[in-house]
């Protein structure tokens, strides 16, 4: 069983445990004998702004619902409230003296071994009145507010500005580790030529993740989308190998667009199943619950990829982040199943713990049968208006949304909504007078930040895996954030989990040490094989794979085992070695019975490099060729002995006339092997040898056989022959060729 999932946070983690629902007794959270781990924090003795204190102490502690948790998670959430509690007494400590502590967050991208990445440091002054993201986010791009189109980009810009694209996976990465972000450029690109001020992302992973991803752990997984009966499937999204894919993909997504203004906002997305609604899982398909709990699914593995999701996005330093919310939706072991508003509103606190300012709290289902009863869980949209960041919304379907108007001026004034996503075909819906009048009243409901003050800050920096640092520096911009950079080079044999850390140092007062997990992948690799081709039956094939480092930066040979597998079999392996620059290569013997096989070879992968296999590899082994058997002569009467004849020692004379002495054969081509043999008394057998292996053997005209040149590799080849008379008298005559590329 594949262990506990838990998400990372700057500063500190905690249990797995939560509630599953209100009144649902909560169980520790462990797959075989691995229990969730306790709660730990860092020495970072950073404020937290008071805005977003609640939301810090509630994401750290678990929802206080009805509930009676284990004893570990119980004393889980009472250390983890002690901590808080001082956390907030040390904060008030610089107050007294008229003054408050910035905030510090700690961020790396991911990145390879031997690949250097930069990590940031972000040190935010606290405002006059209330904090700021506890991301401590450079110059925060504003999250954009009104009416927006969902999927379709309009043809002009008015009187809607900003559009909602979903972005497919599978039209990012459509083949492992080959990003393409070509779609997202040719939405921002017509956005931008239609006059429209930005795009908010929505990322849909799950069931439009790529073929090769759905492959993942116990996936693909089938899943029916019960509204429309559609059975399809979805990727294993608990597998920790699936998560670092898409944790991969969103850091190339961020290295491109955080600094792009075209790029309004990016949603939360990497734990979803078919809707770009993480929350969401089918449970009311009981075919649904019995393929999941098939595939290894746990309520500890689906609580912590809620978290996640949202952790994976902290390479965003400077776009907001979305999240559509839902009841959370869990099922027992039992298959039974249920939803939890209390965990929903766990994870909204974590948002805000992480994004700040930054947060975008949605729900995509407005509808006007819910005006005159709200579903409970806009409580927990209302409860947090007051908080940073903002509410947002988006319309349900044209076939469900009924009063179009009611529901939008609903989400203006009770839900006091800063943004809607409006229904497909709105343009039939509503006039441009309405829209005029949605996006001014939207706007109306968007909150307000505080400048911070500023500060000169530098940072100093350490790690707990090998690696190095380099390149520091740091730039304060207007509004008060301090922005320090420093380019880390993971060393050999580093991948895993680094734990970077930094200390800000101001003019005064010094903040830290904060610490962030850096994900170091092993590099990837390439491998080819190539094998000696044909062979006679009984003899051997020397088959060479060779393994090539296949990441950039500082390359490395790679090391270990290669597997070689006949007709998908195993039939032998060897060591790496004879390392040139970042190649290695190994031989291995091959033998196989007469016919046609495919050779392949599958590396083992080393500290550094991962795994890989080489395409397959043909051998041919041809069977020894037979004389025709002889009838003997009919018995006659002994003819009287004639004189003997003199003795035969003149030898035959023989030249090969195809192919020419010096010539080129492009690798895979077959031609003629020909000789002209000539002997006094006659030519009984003609013998053809390439490099020393027996060709063919003929002993009648024509004097002629078929060599195929090999297909994997290039080189000399020695093409020789030899011509015997009746009583053993021989000559021979040889050519040099040499193998191409076409």
């Amino acid at each position: 069983m594949r262990p506990t999932v838990l998400p990372r946070t700057r500063g500190f983690s905690t249990s797995a445990h939560a509630p599953a629902h209100p009144l649902e007794p909560m169980t520790p959270v462990h797959d075989g004998d691995q229990a969730a781990p306790g709660v730990r924090m860092s020495r970072s003795r950073t404020s937290t702004p008071a805005r977003l204190r609640p939301y810090v102490v509630r994401a750290f502690e678990g929802d206080a619902t009805p509930h009676r948790p284990s004893v570990r998670g119980r004393v889980a959430r009472r250390i983890a409230g002690a901590l808080a509690a001082v956390a907030a007494v040390l904060a008030l400590i610089p107050a007294l003296a008229g003054t408050s502590l910035p905030s510090l967050s700690v961020s790396c991208d991911p990145t390879r071994v031997g690949v250097e990445t930069t990590c940031r440091a972000t040190i935010t002054q606290p405002a006059s009145t209330t904090g700021t993201s506890t991301d401590g986010l450079q110059t925060a791009k504003p999250i954009a507010s009104g009416v927006f189109s969902r999927d379709n980009i309009p043809t002009t810009a008015s009187p809607i500005h900003v559009i909602t694209k979903k972005i497919h996976w599978d039209t990012l990465e459509p083949t492992r580790d080959a990003v393409t972000l070509w779609p997202i450029e040719s939405v921002l690109a017509t956005a931008a030529s239609r006059g429209f001020d930005g795009v908010r992302l929505r990322f849909s992973f799950g069931v439009d993740a790529p073929a090769w991803a759905k492959q993942i752990g116990d996936g693909p997984i089938d899943y029916l989308e019960t509204q429309s009966n559609t059975m399809t499937t979805i990727p294993d999204i608990w597998d920790p190998a699936y998560q670092a894919e898409v944790q991969e993909l969103m850091a190339a997504v961020a290295a491109r667009y955080d600094d792009d203004p075209r790029v309004l906002l990016v949603f939360a997305s990497g734990a979803q199943t078919y809707y770009s609604e993480p929350f969401i899982r089918g449970i009311s398909s009981l075919q649904n619950r019995k393929n999941l709990l098939a595939a290894g699914y746990t309520k500890a593995l689906d609580l912590a990829a809620q978290k996640w999701q949202l952790d994976i996005m902290r390479v965003f330093h400077r776009t907001p982040i979305g999240l559509a919310y839902n009841p959370w939706q869990y099922i027992n072991p039992d298959g039974s199943a249920g939803a939890s508003i209390a965990y929903m509103a766990e994870v909204m606190d974590y948002q805000l713990s992480l994004f700040g300012d930054r947060t975008v709290l949605q729900n995509n289902s407005l509808r006007s049968s819910y005006i005159s009863d709200p579903p409970p869980m806009y409580d927990e949209f209302l409860a947090r208006l007051g908080a940073p960041g903002t509410t947002q919304y988006q319309v349900a379907g044209a076939t469900r949304i009924g009063d179009a108007d009611a529901t939008m001026k609903w989400a203006i004034n009770y839900l006091k909504a800063s943004g809607v996503e409006l229904v497909n075909g709105y343009q039939d819906i509503y006039t441009d007078a309405q829209l005029v009048d949605y996006d001014t009243a939207l706007k109306a409901n968007e909150p307000s930040i505080p400048p911070p003050t500023t500060d000169t800050y530098t940072a100093s920096w350490t790690t707990s895996g090998n690696g190095t640092f380099s390149g520091r520096s740091c730039a304060a911009d207007a509004t008060g954030v301090t922005t320090c950079t420093v380019r880390y080079l993971p060393g050999s044999g580093s991948a895993g989990e680094h734990t970077i850390s930094a200390v800000a140092s101001g003019s005064a007062i010094s903040v830290g040490p904060v610490s962030t997990a850096l994900q170091v992948w092993r590099r990837a690799s390439a491998t080819t094989l190539t094998c000696a081709t044909p062979i006679p039956t009984g003899g051997k094939s020397r088959c060479t794979a060779t393994v090539s480092d296949a990441t950039g930066g500082q390359a490395s040979a790679p090391g270990g085992t290669v597997r070689i597998d006949v007709d998908g079999a195993a039939t032998g392996s060897c060591t790496l070695g004879a390392a040139s620059g970042s190649t290695s290569a190994c031989d291995v013997d091959v033998t196989a019975a007469t016919g046609t096989h495919q050779v392949s070879a599958a590396y083992a992968g080393d500290v550094d490099h991962r795994t890989s296999a080489s395409e397959a590899a043909p051998l041919t082994v041809e069977a020894p060729v037979e004389e025709p058997p002889v009838d003997p002569p009919a018995e006659e009467p002994p003819p009287e002995e004639p004189p003997a004849p003199p003795a035969d020692t003149t030898a035959p004379q023989v030249e090969i006339v195809s192919p020419a002495d010096g010539a080129s054969i492009v690798r895979g081509t077959t031609v003629p092997l020909t000789a002209t043999p000539s002997d006094d008394t006659g030519v009984v057998r003609v013998v053809f040898e390439v490099n020393g292996s027996t060709r063919c053997t003929l002993t009648q005209p024509e004097w002629s056989c078929a060599w195929t040149a090999p297909r994997g590799k290039t080189g000399t080849f020695t093409i020789a022959v030899t011509a015997f008379d009746a009583v053993g008298n021989s000559s021979s005559d040889q050519i040099s060729v040499t193998t191409v590329k076409a």
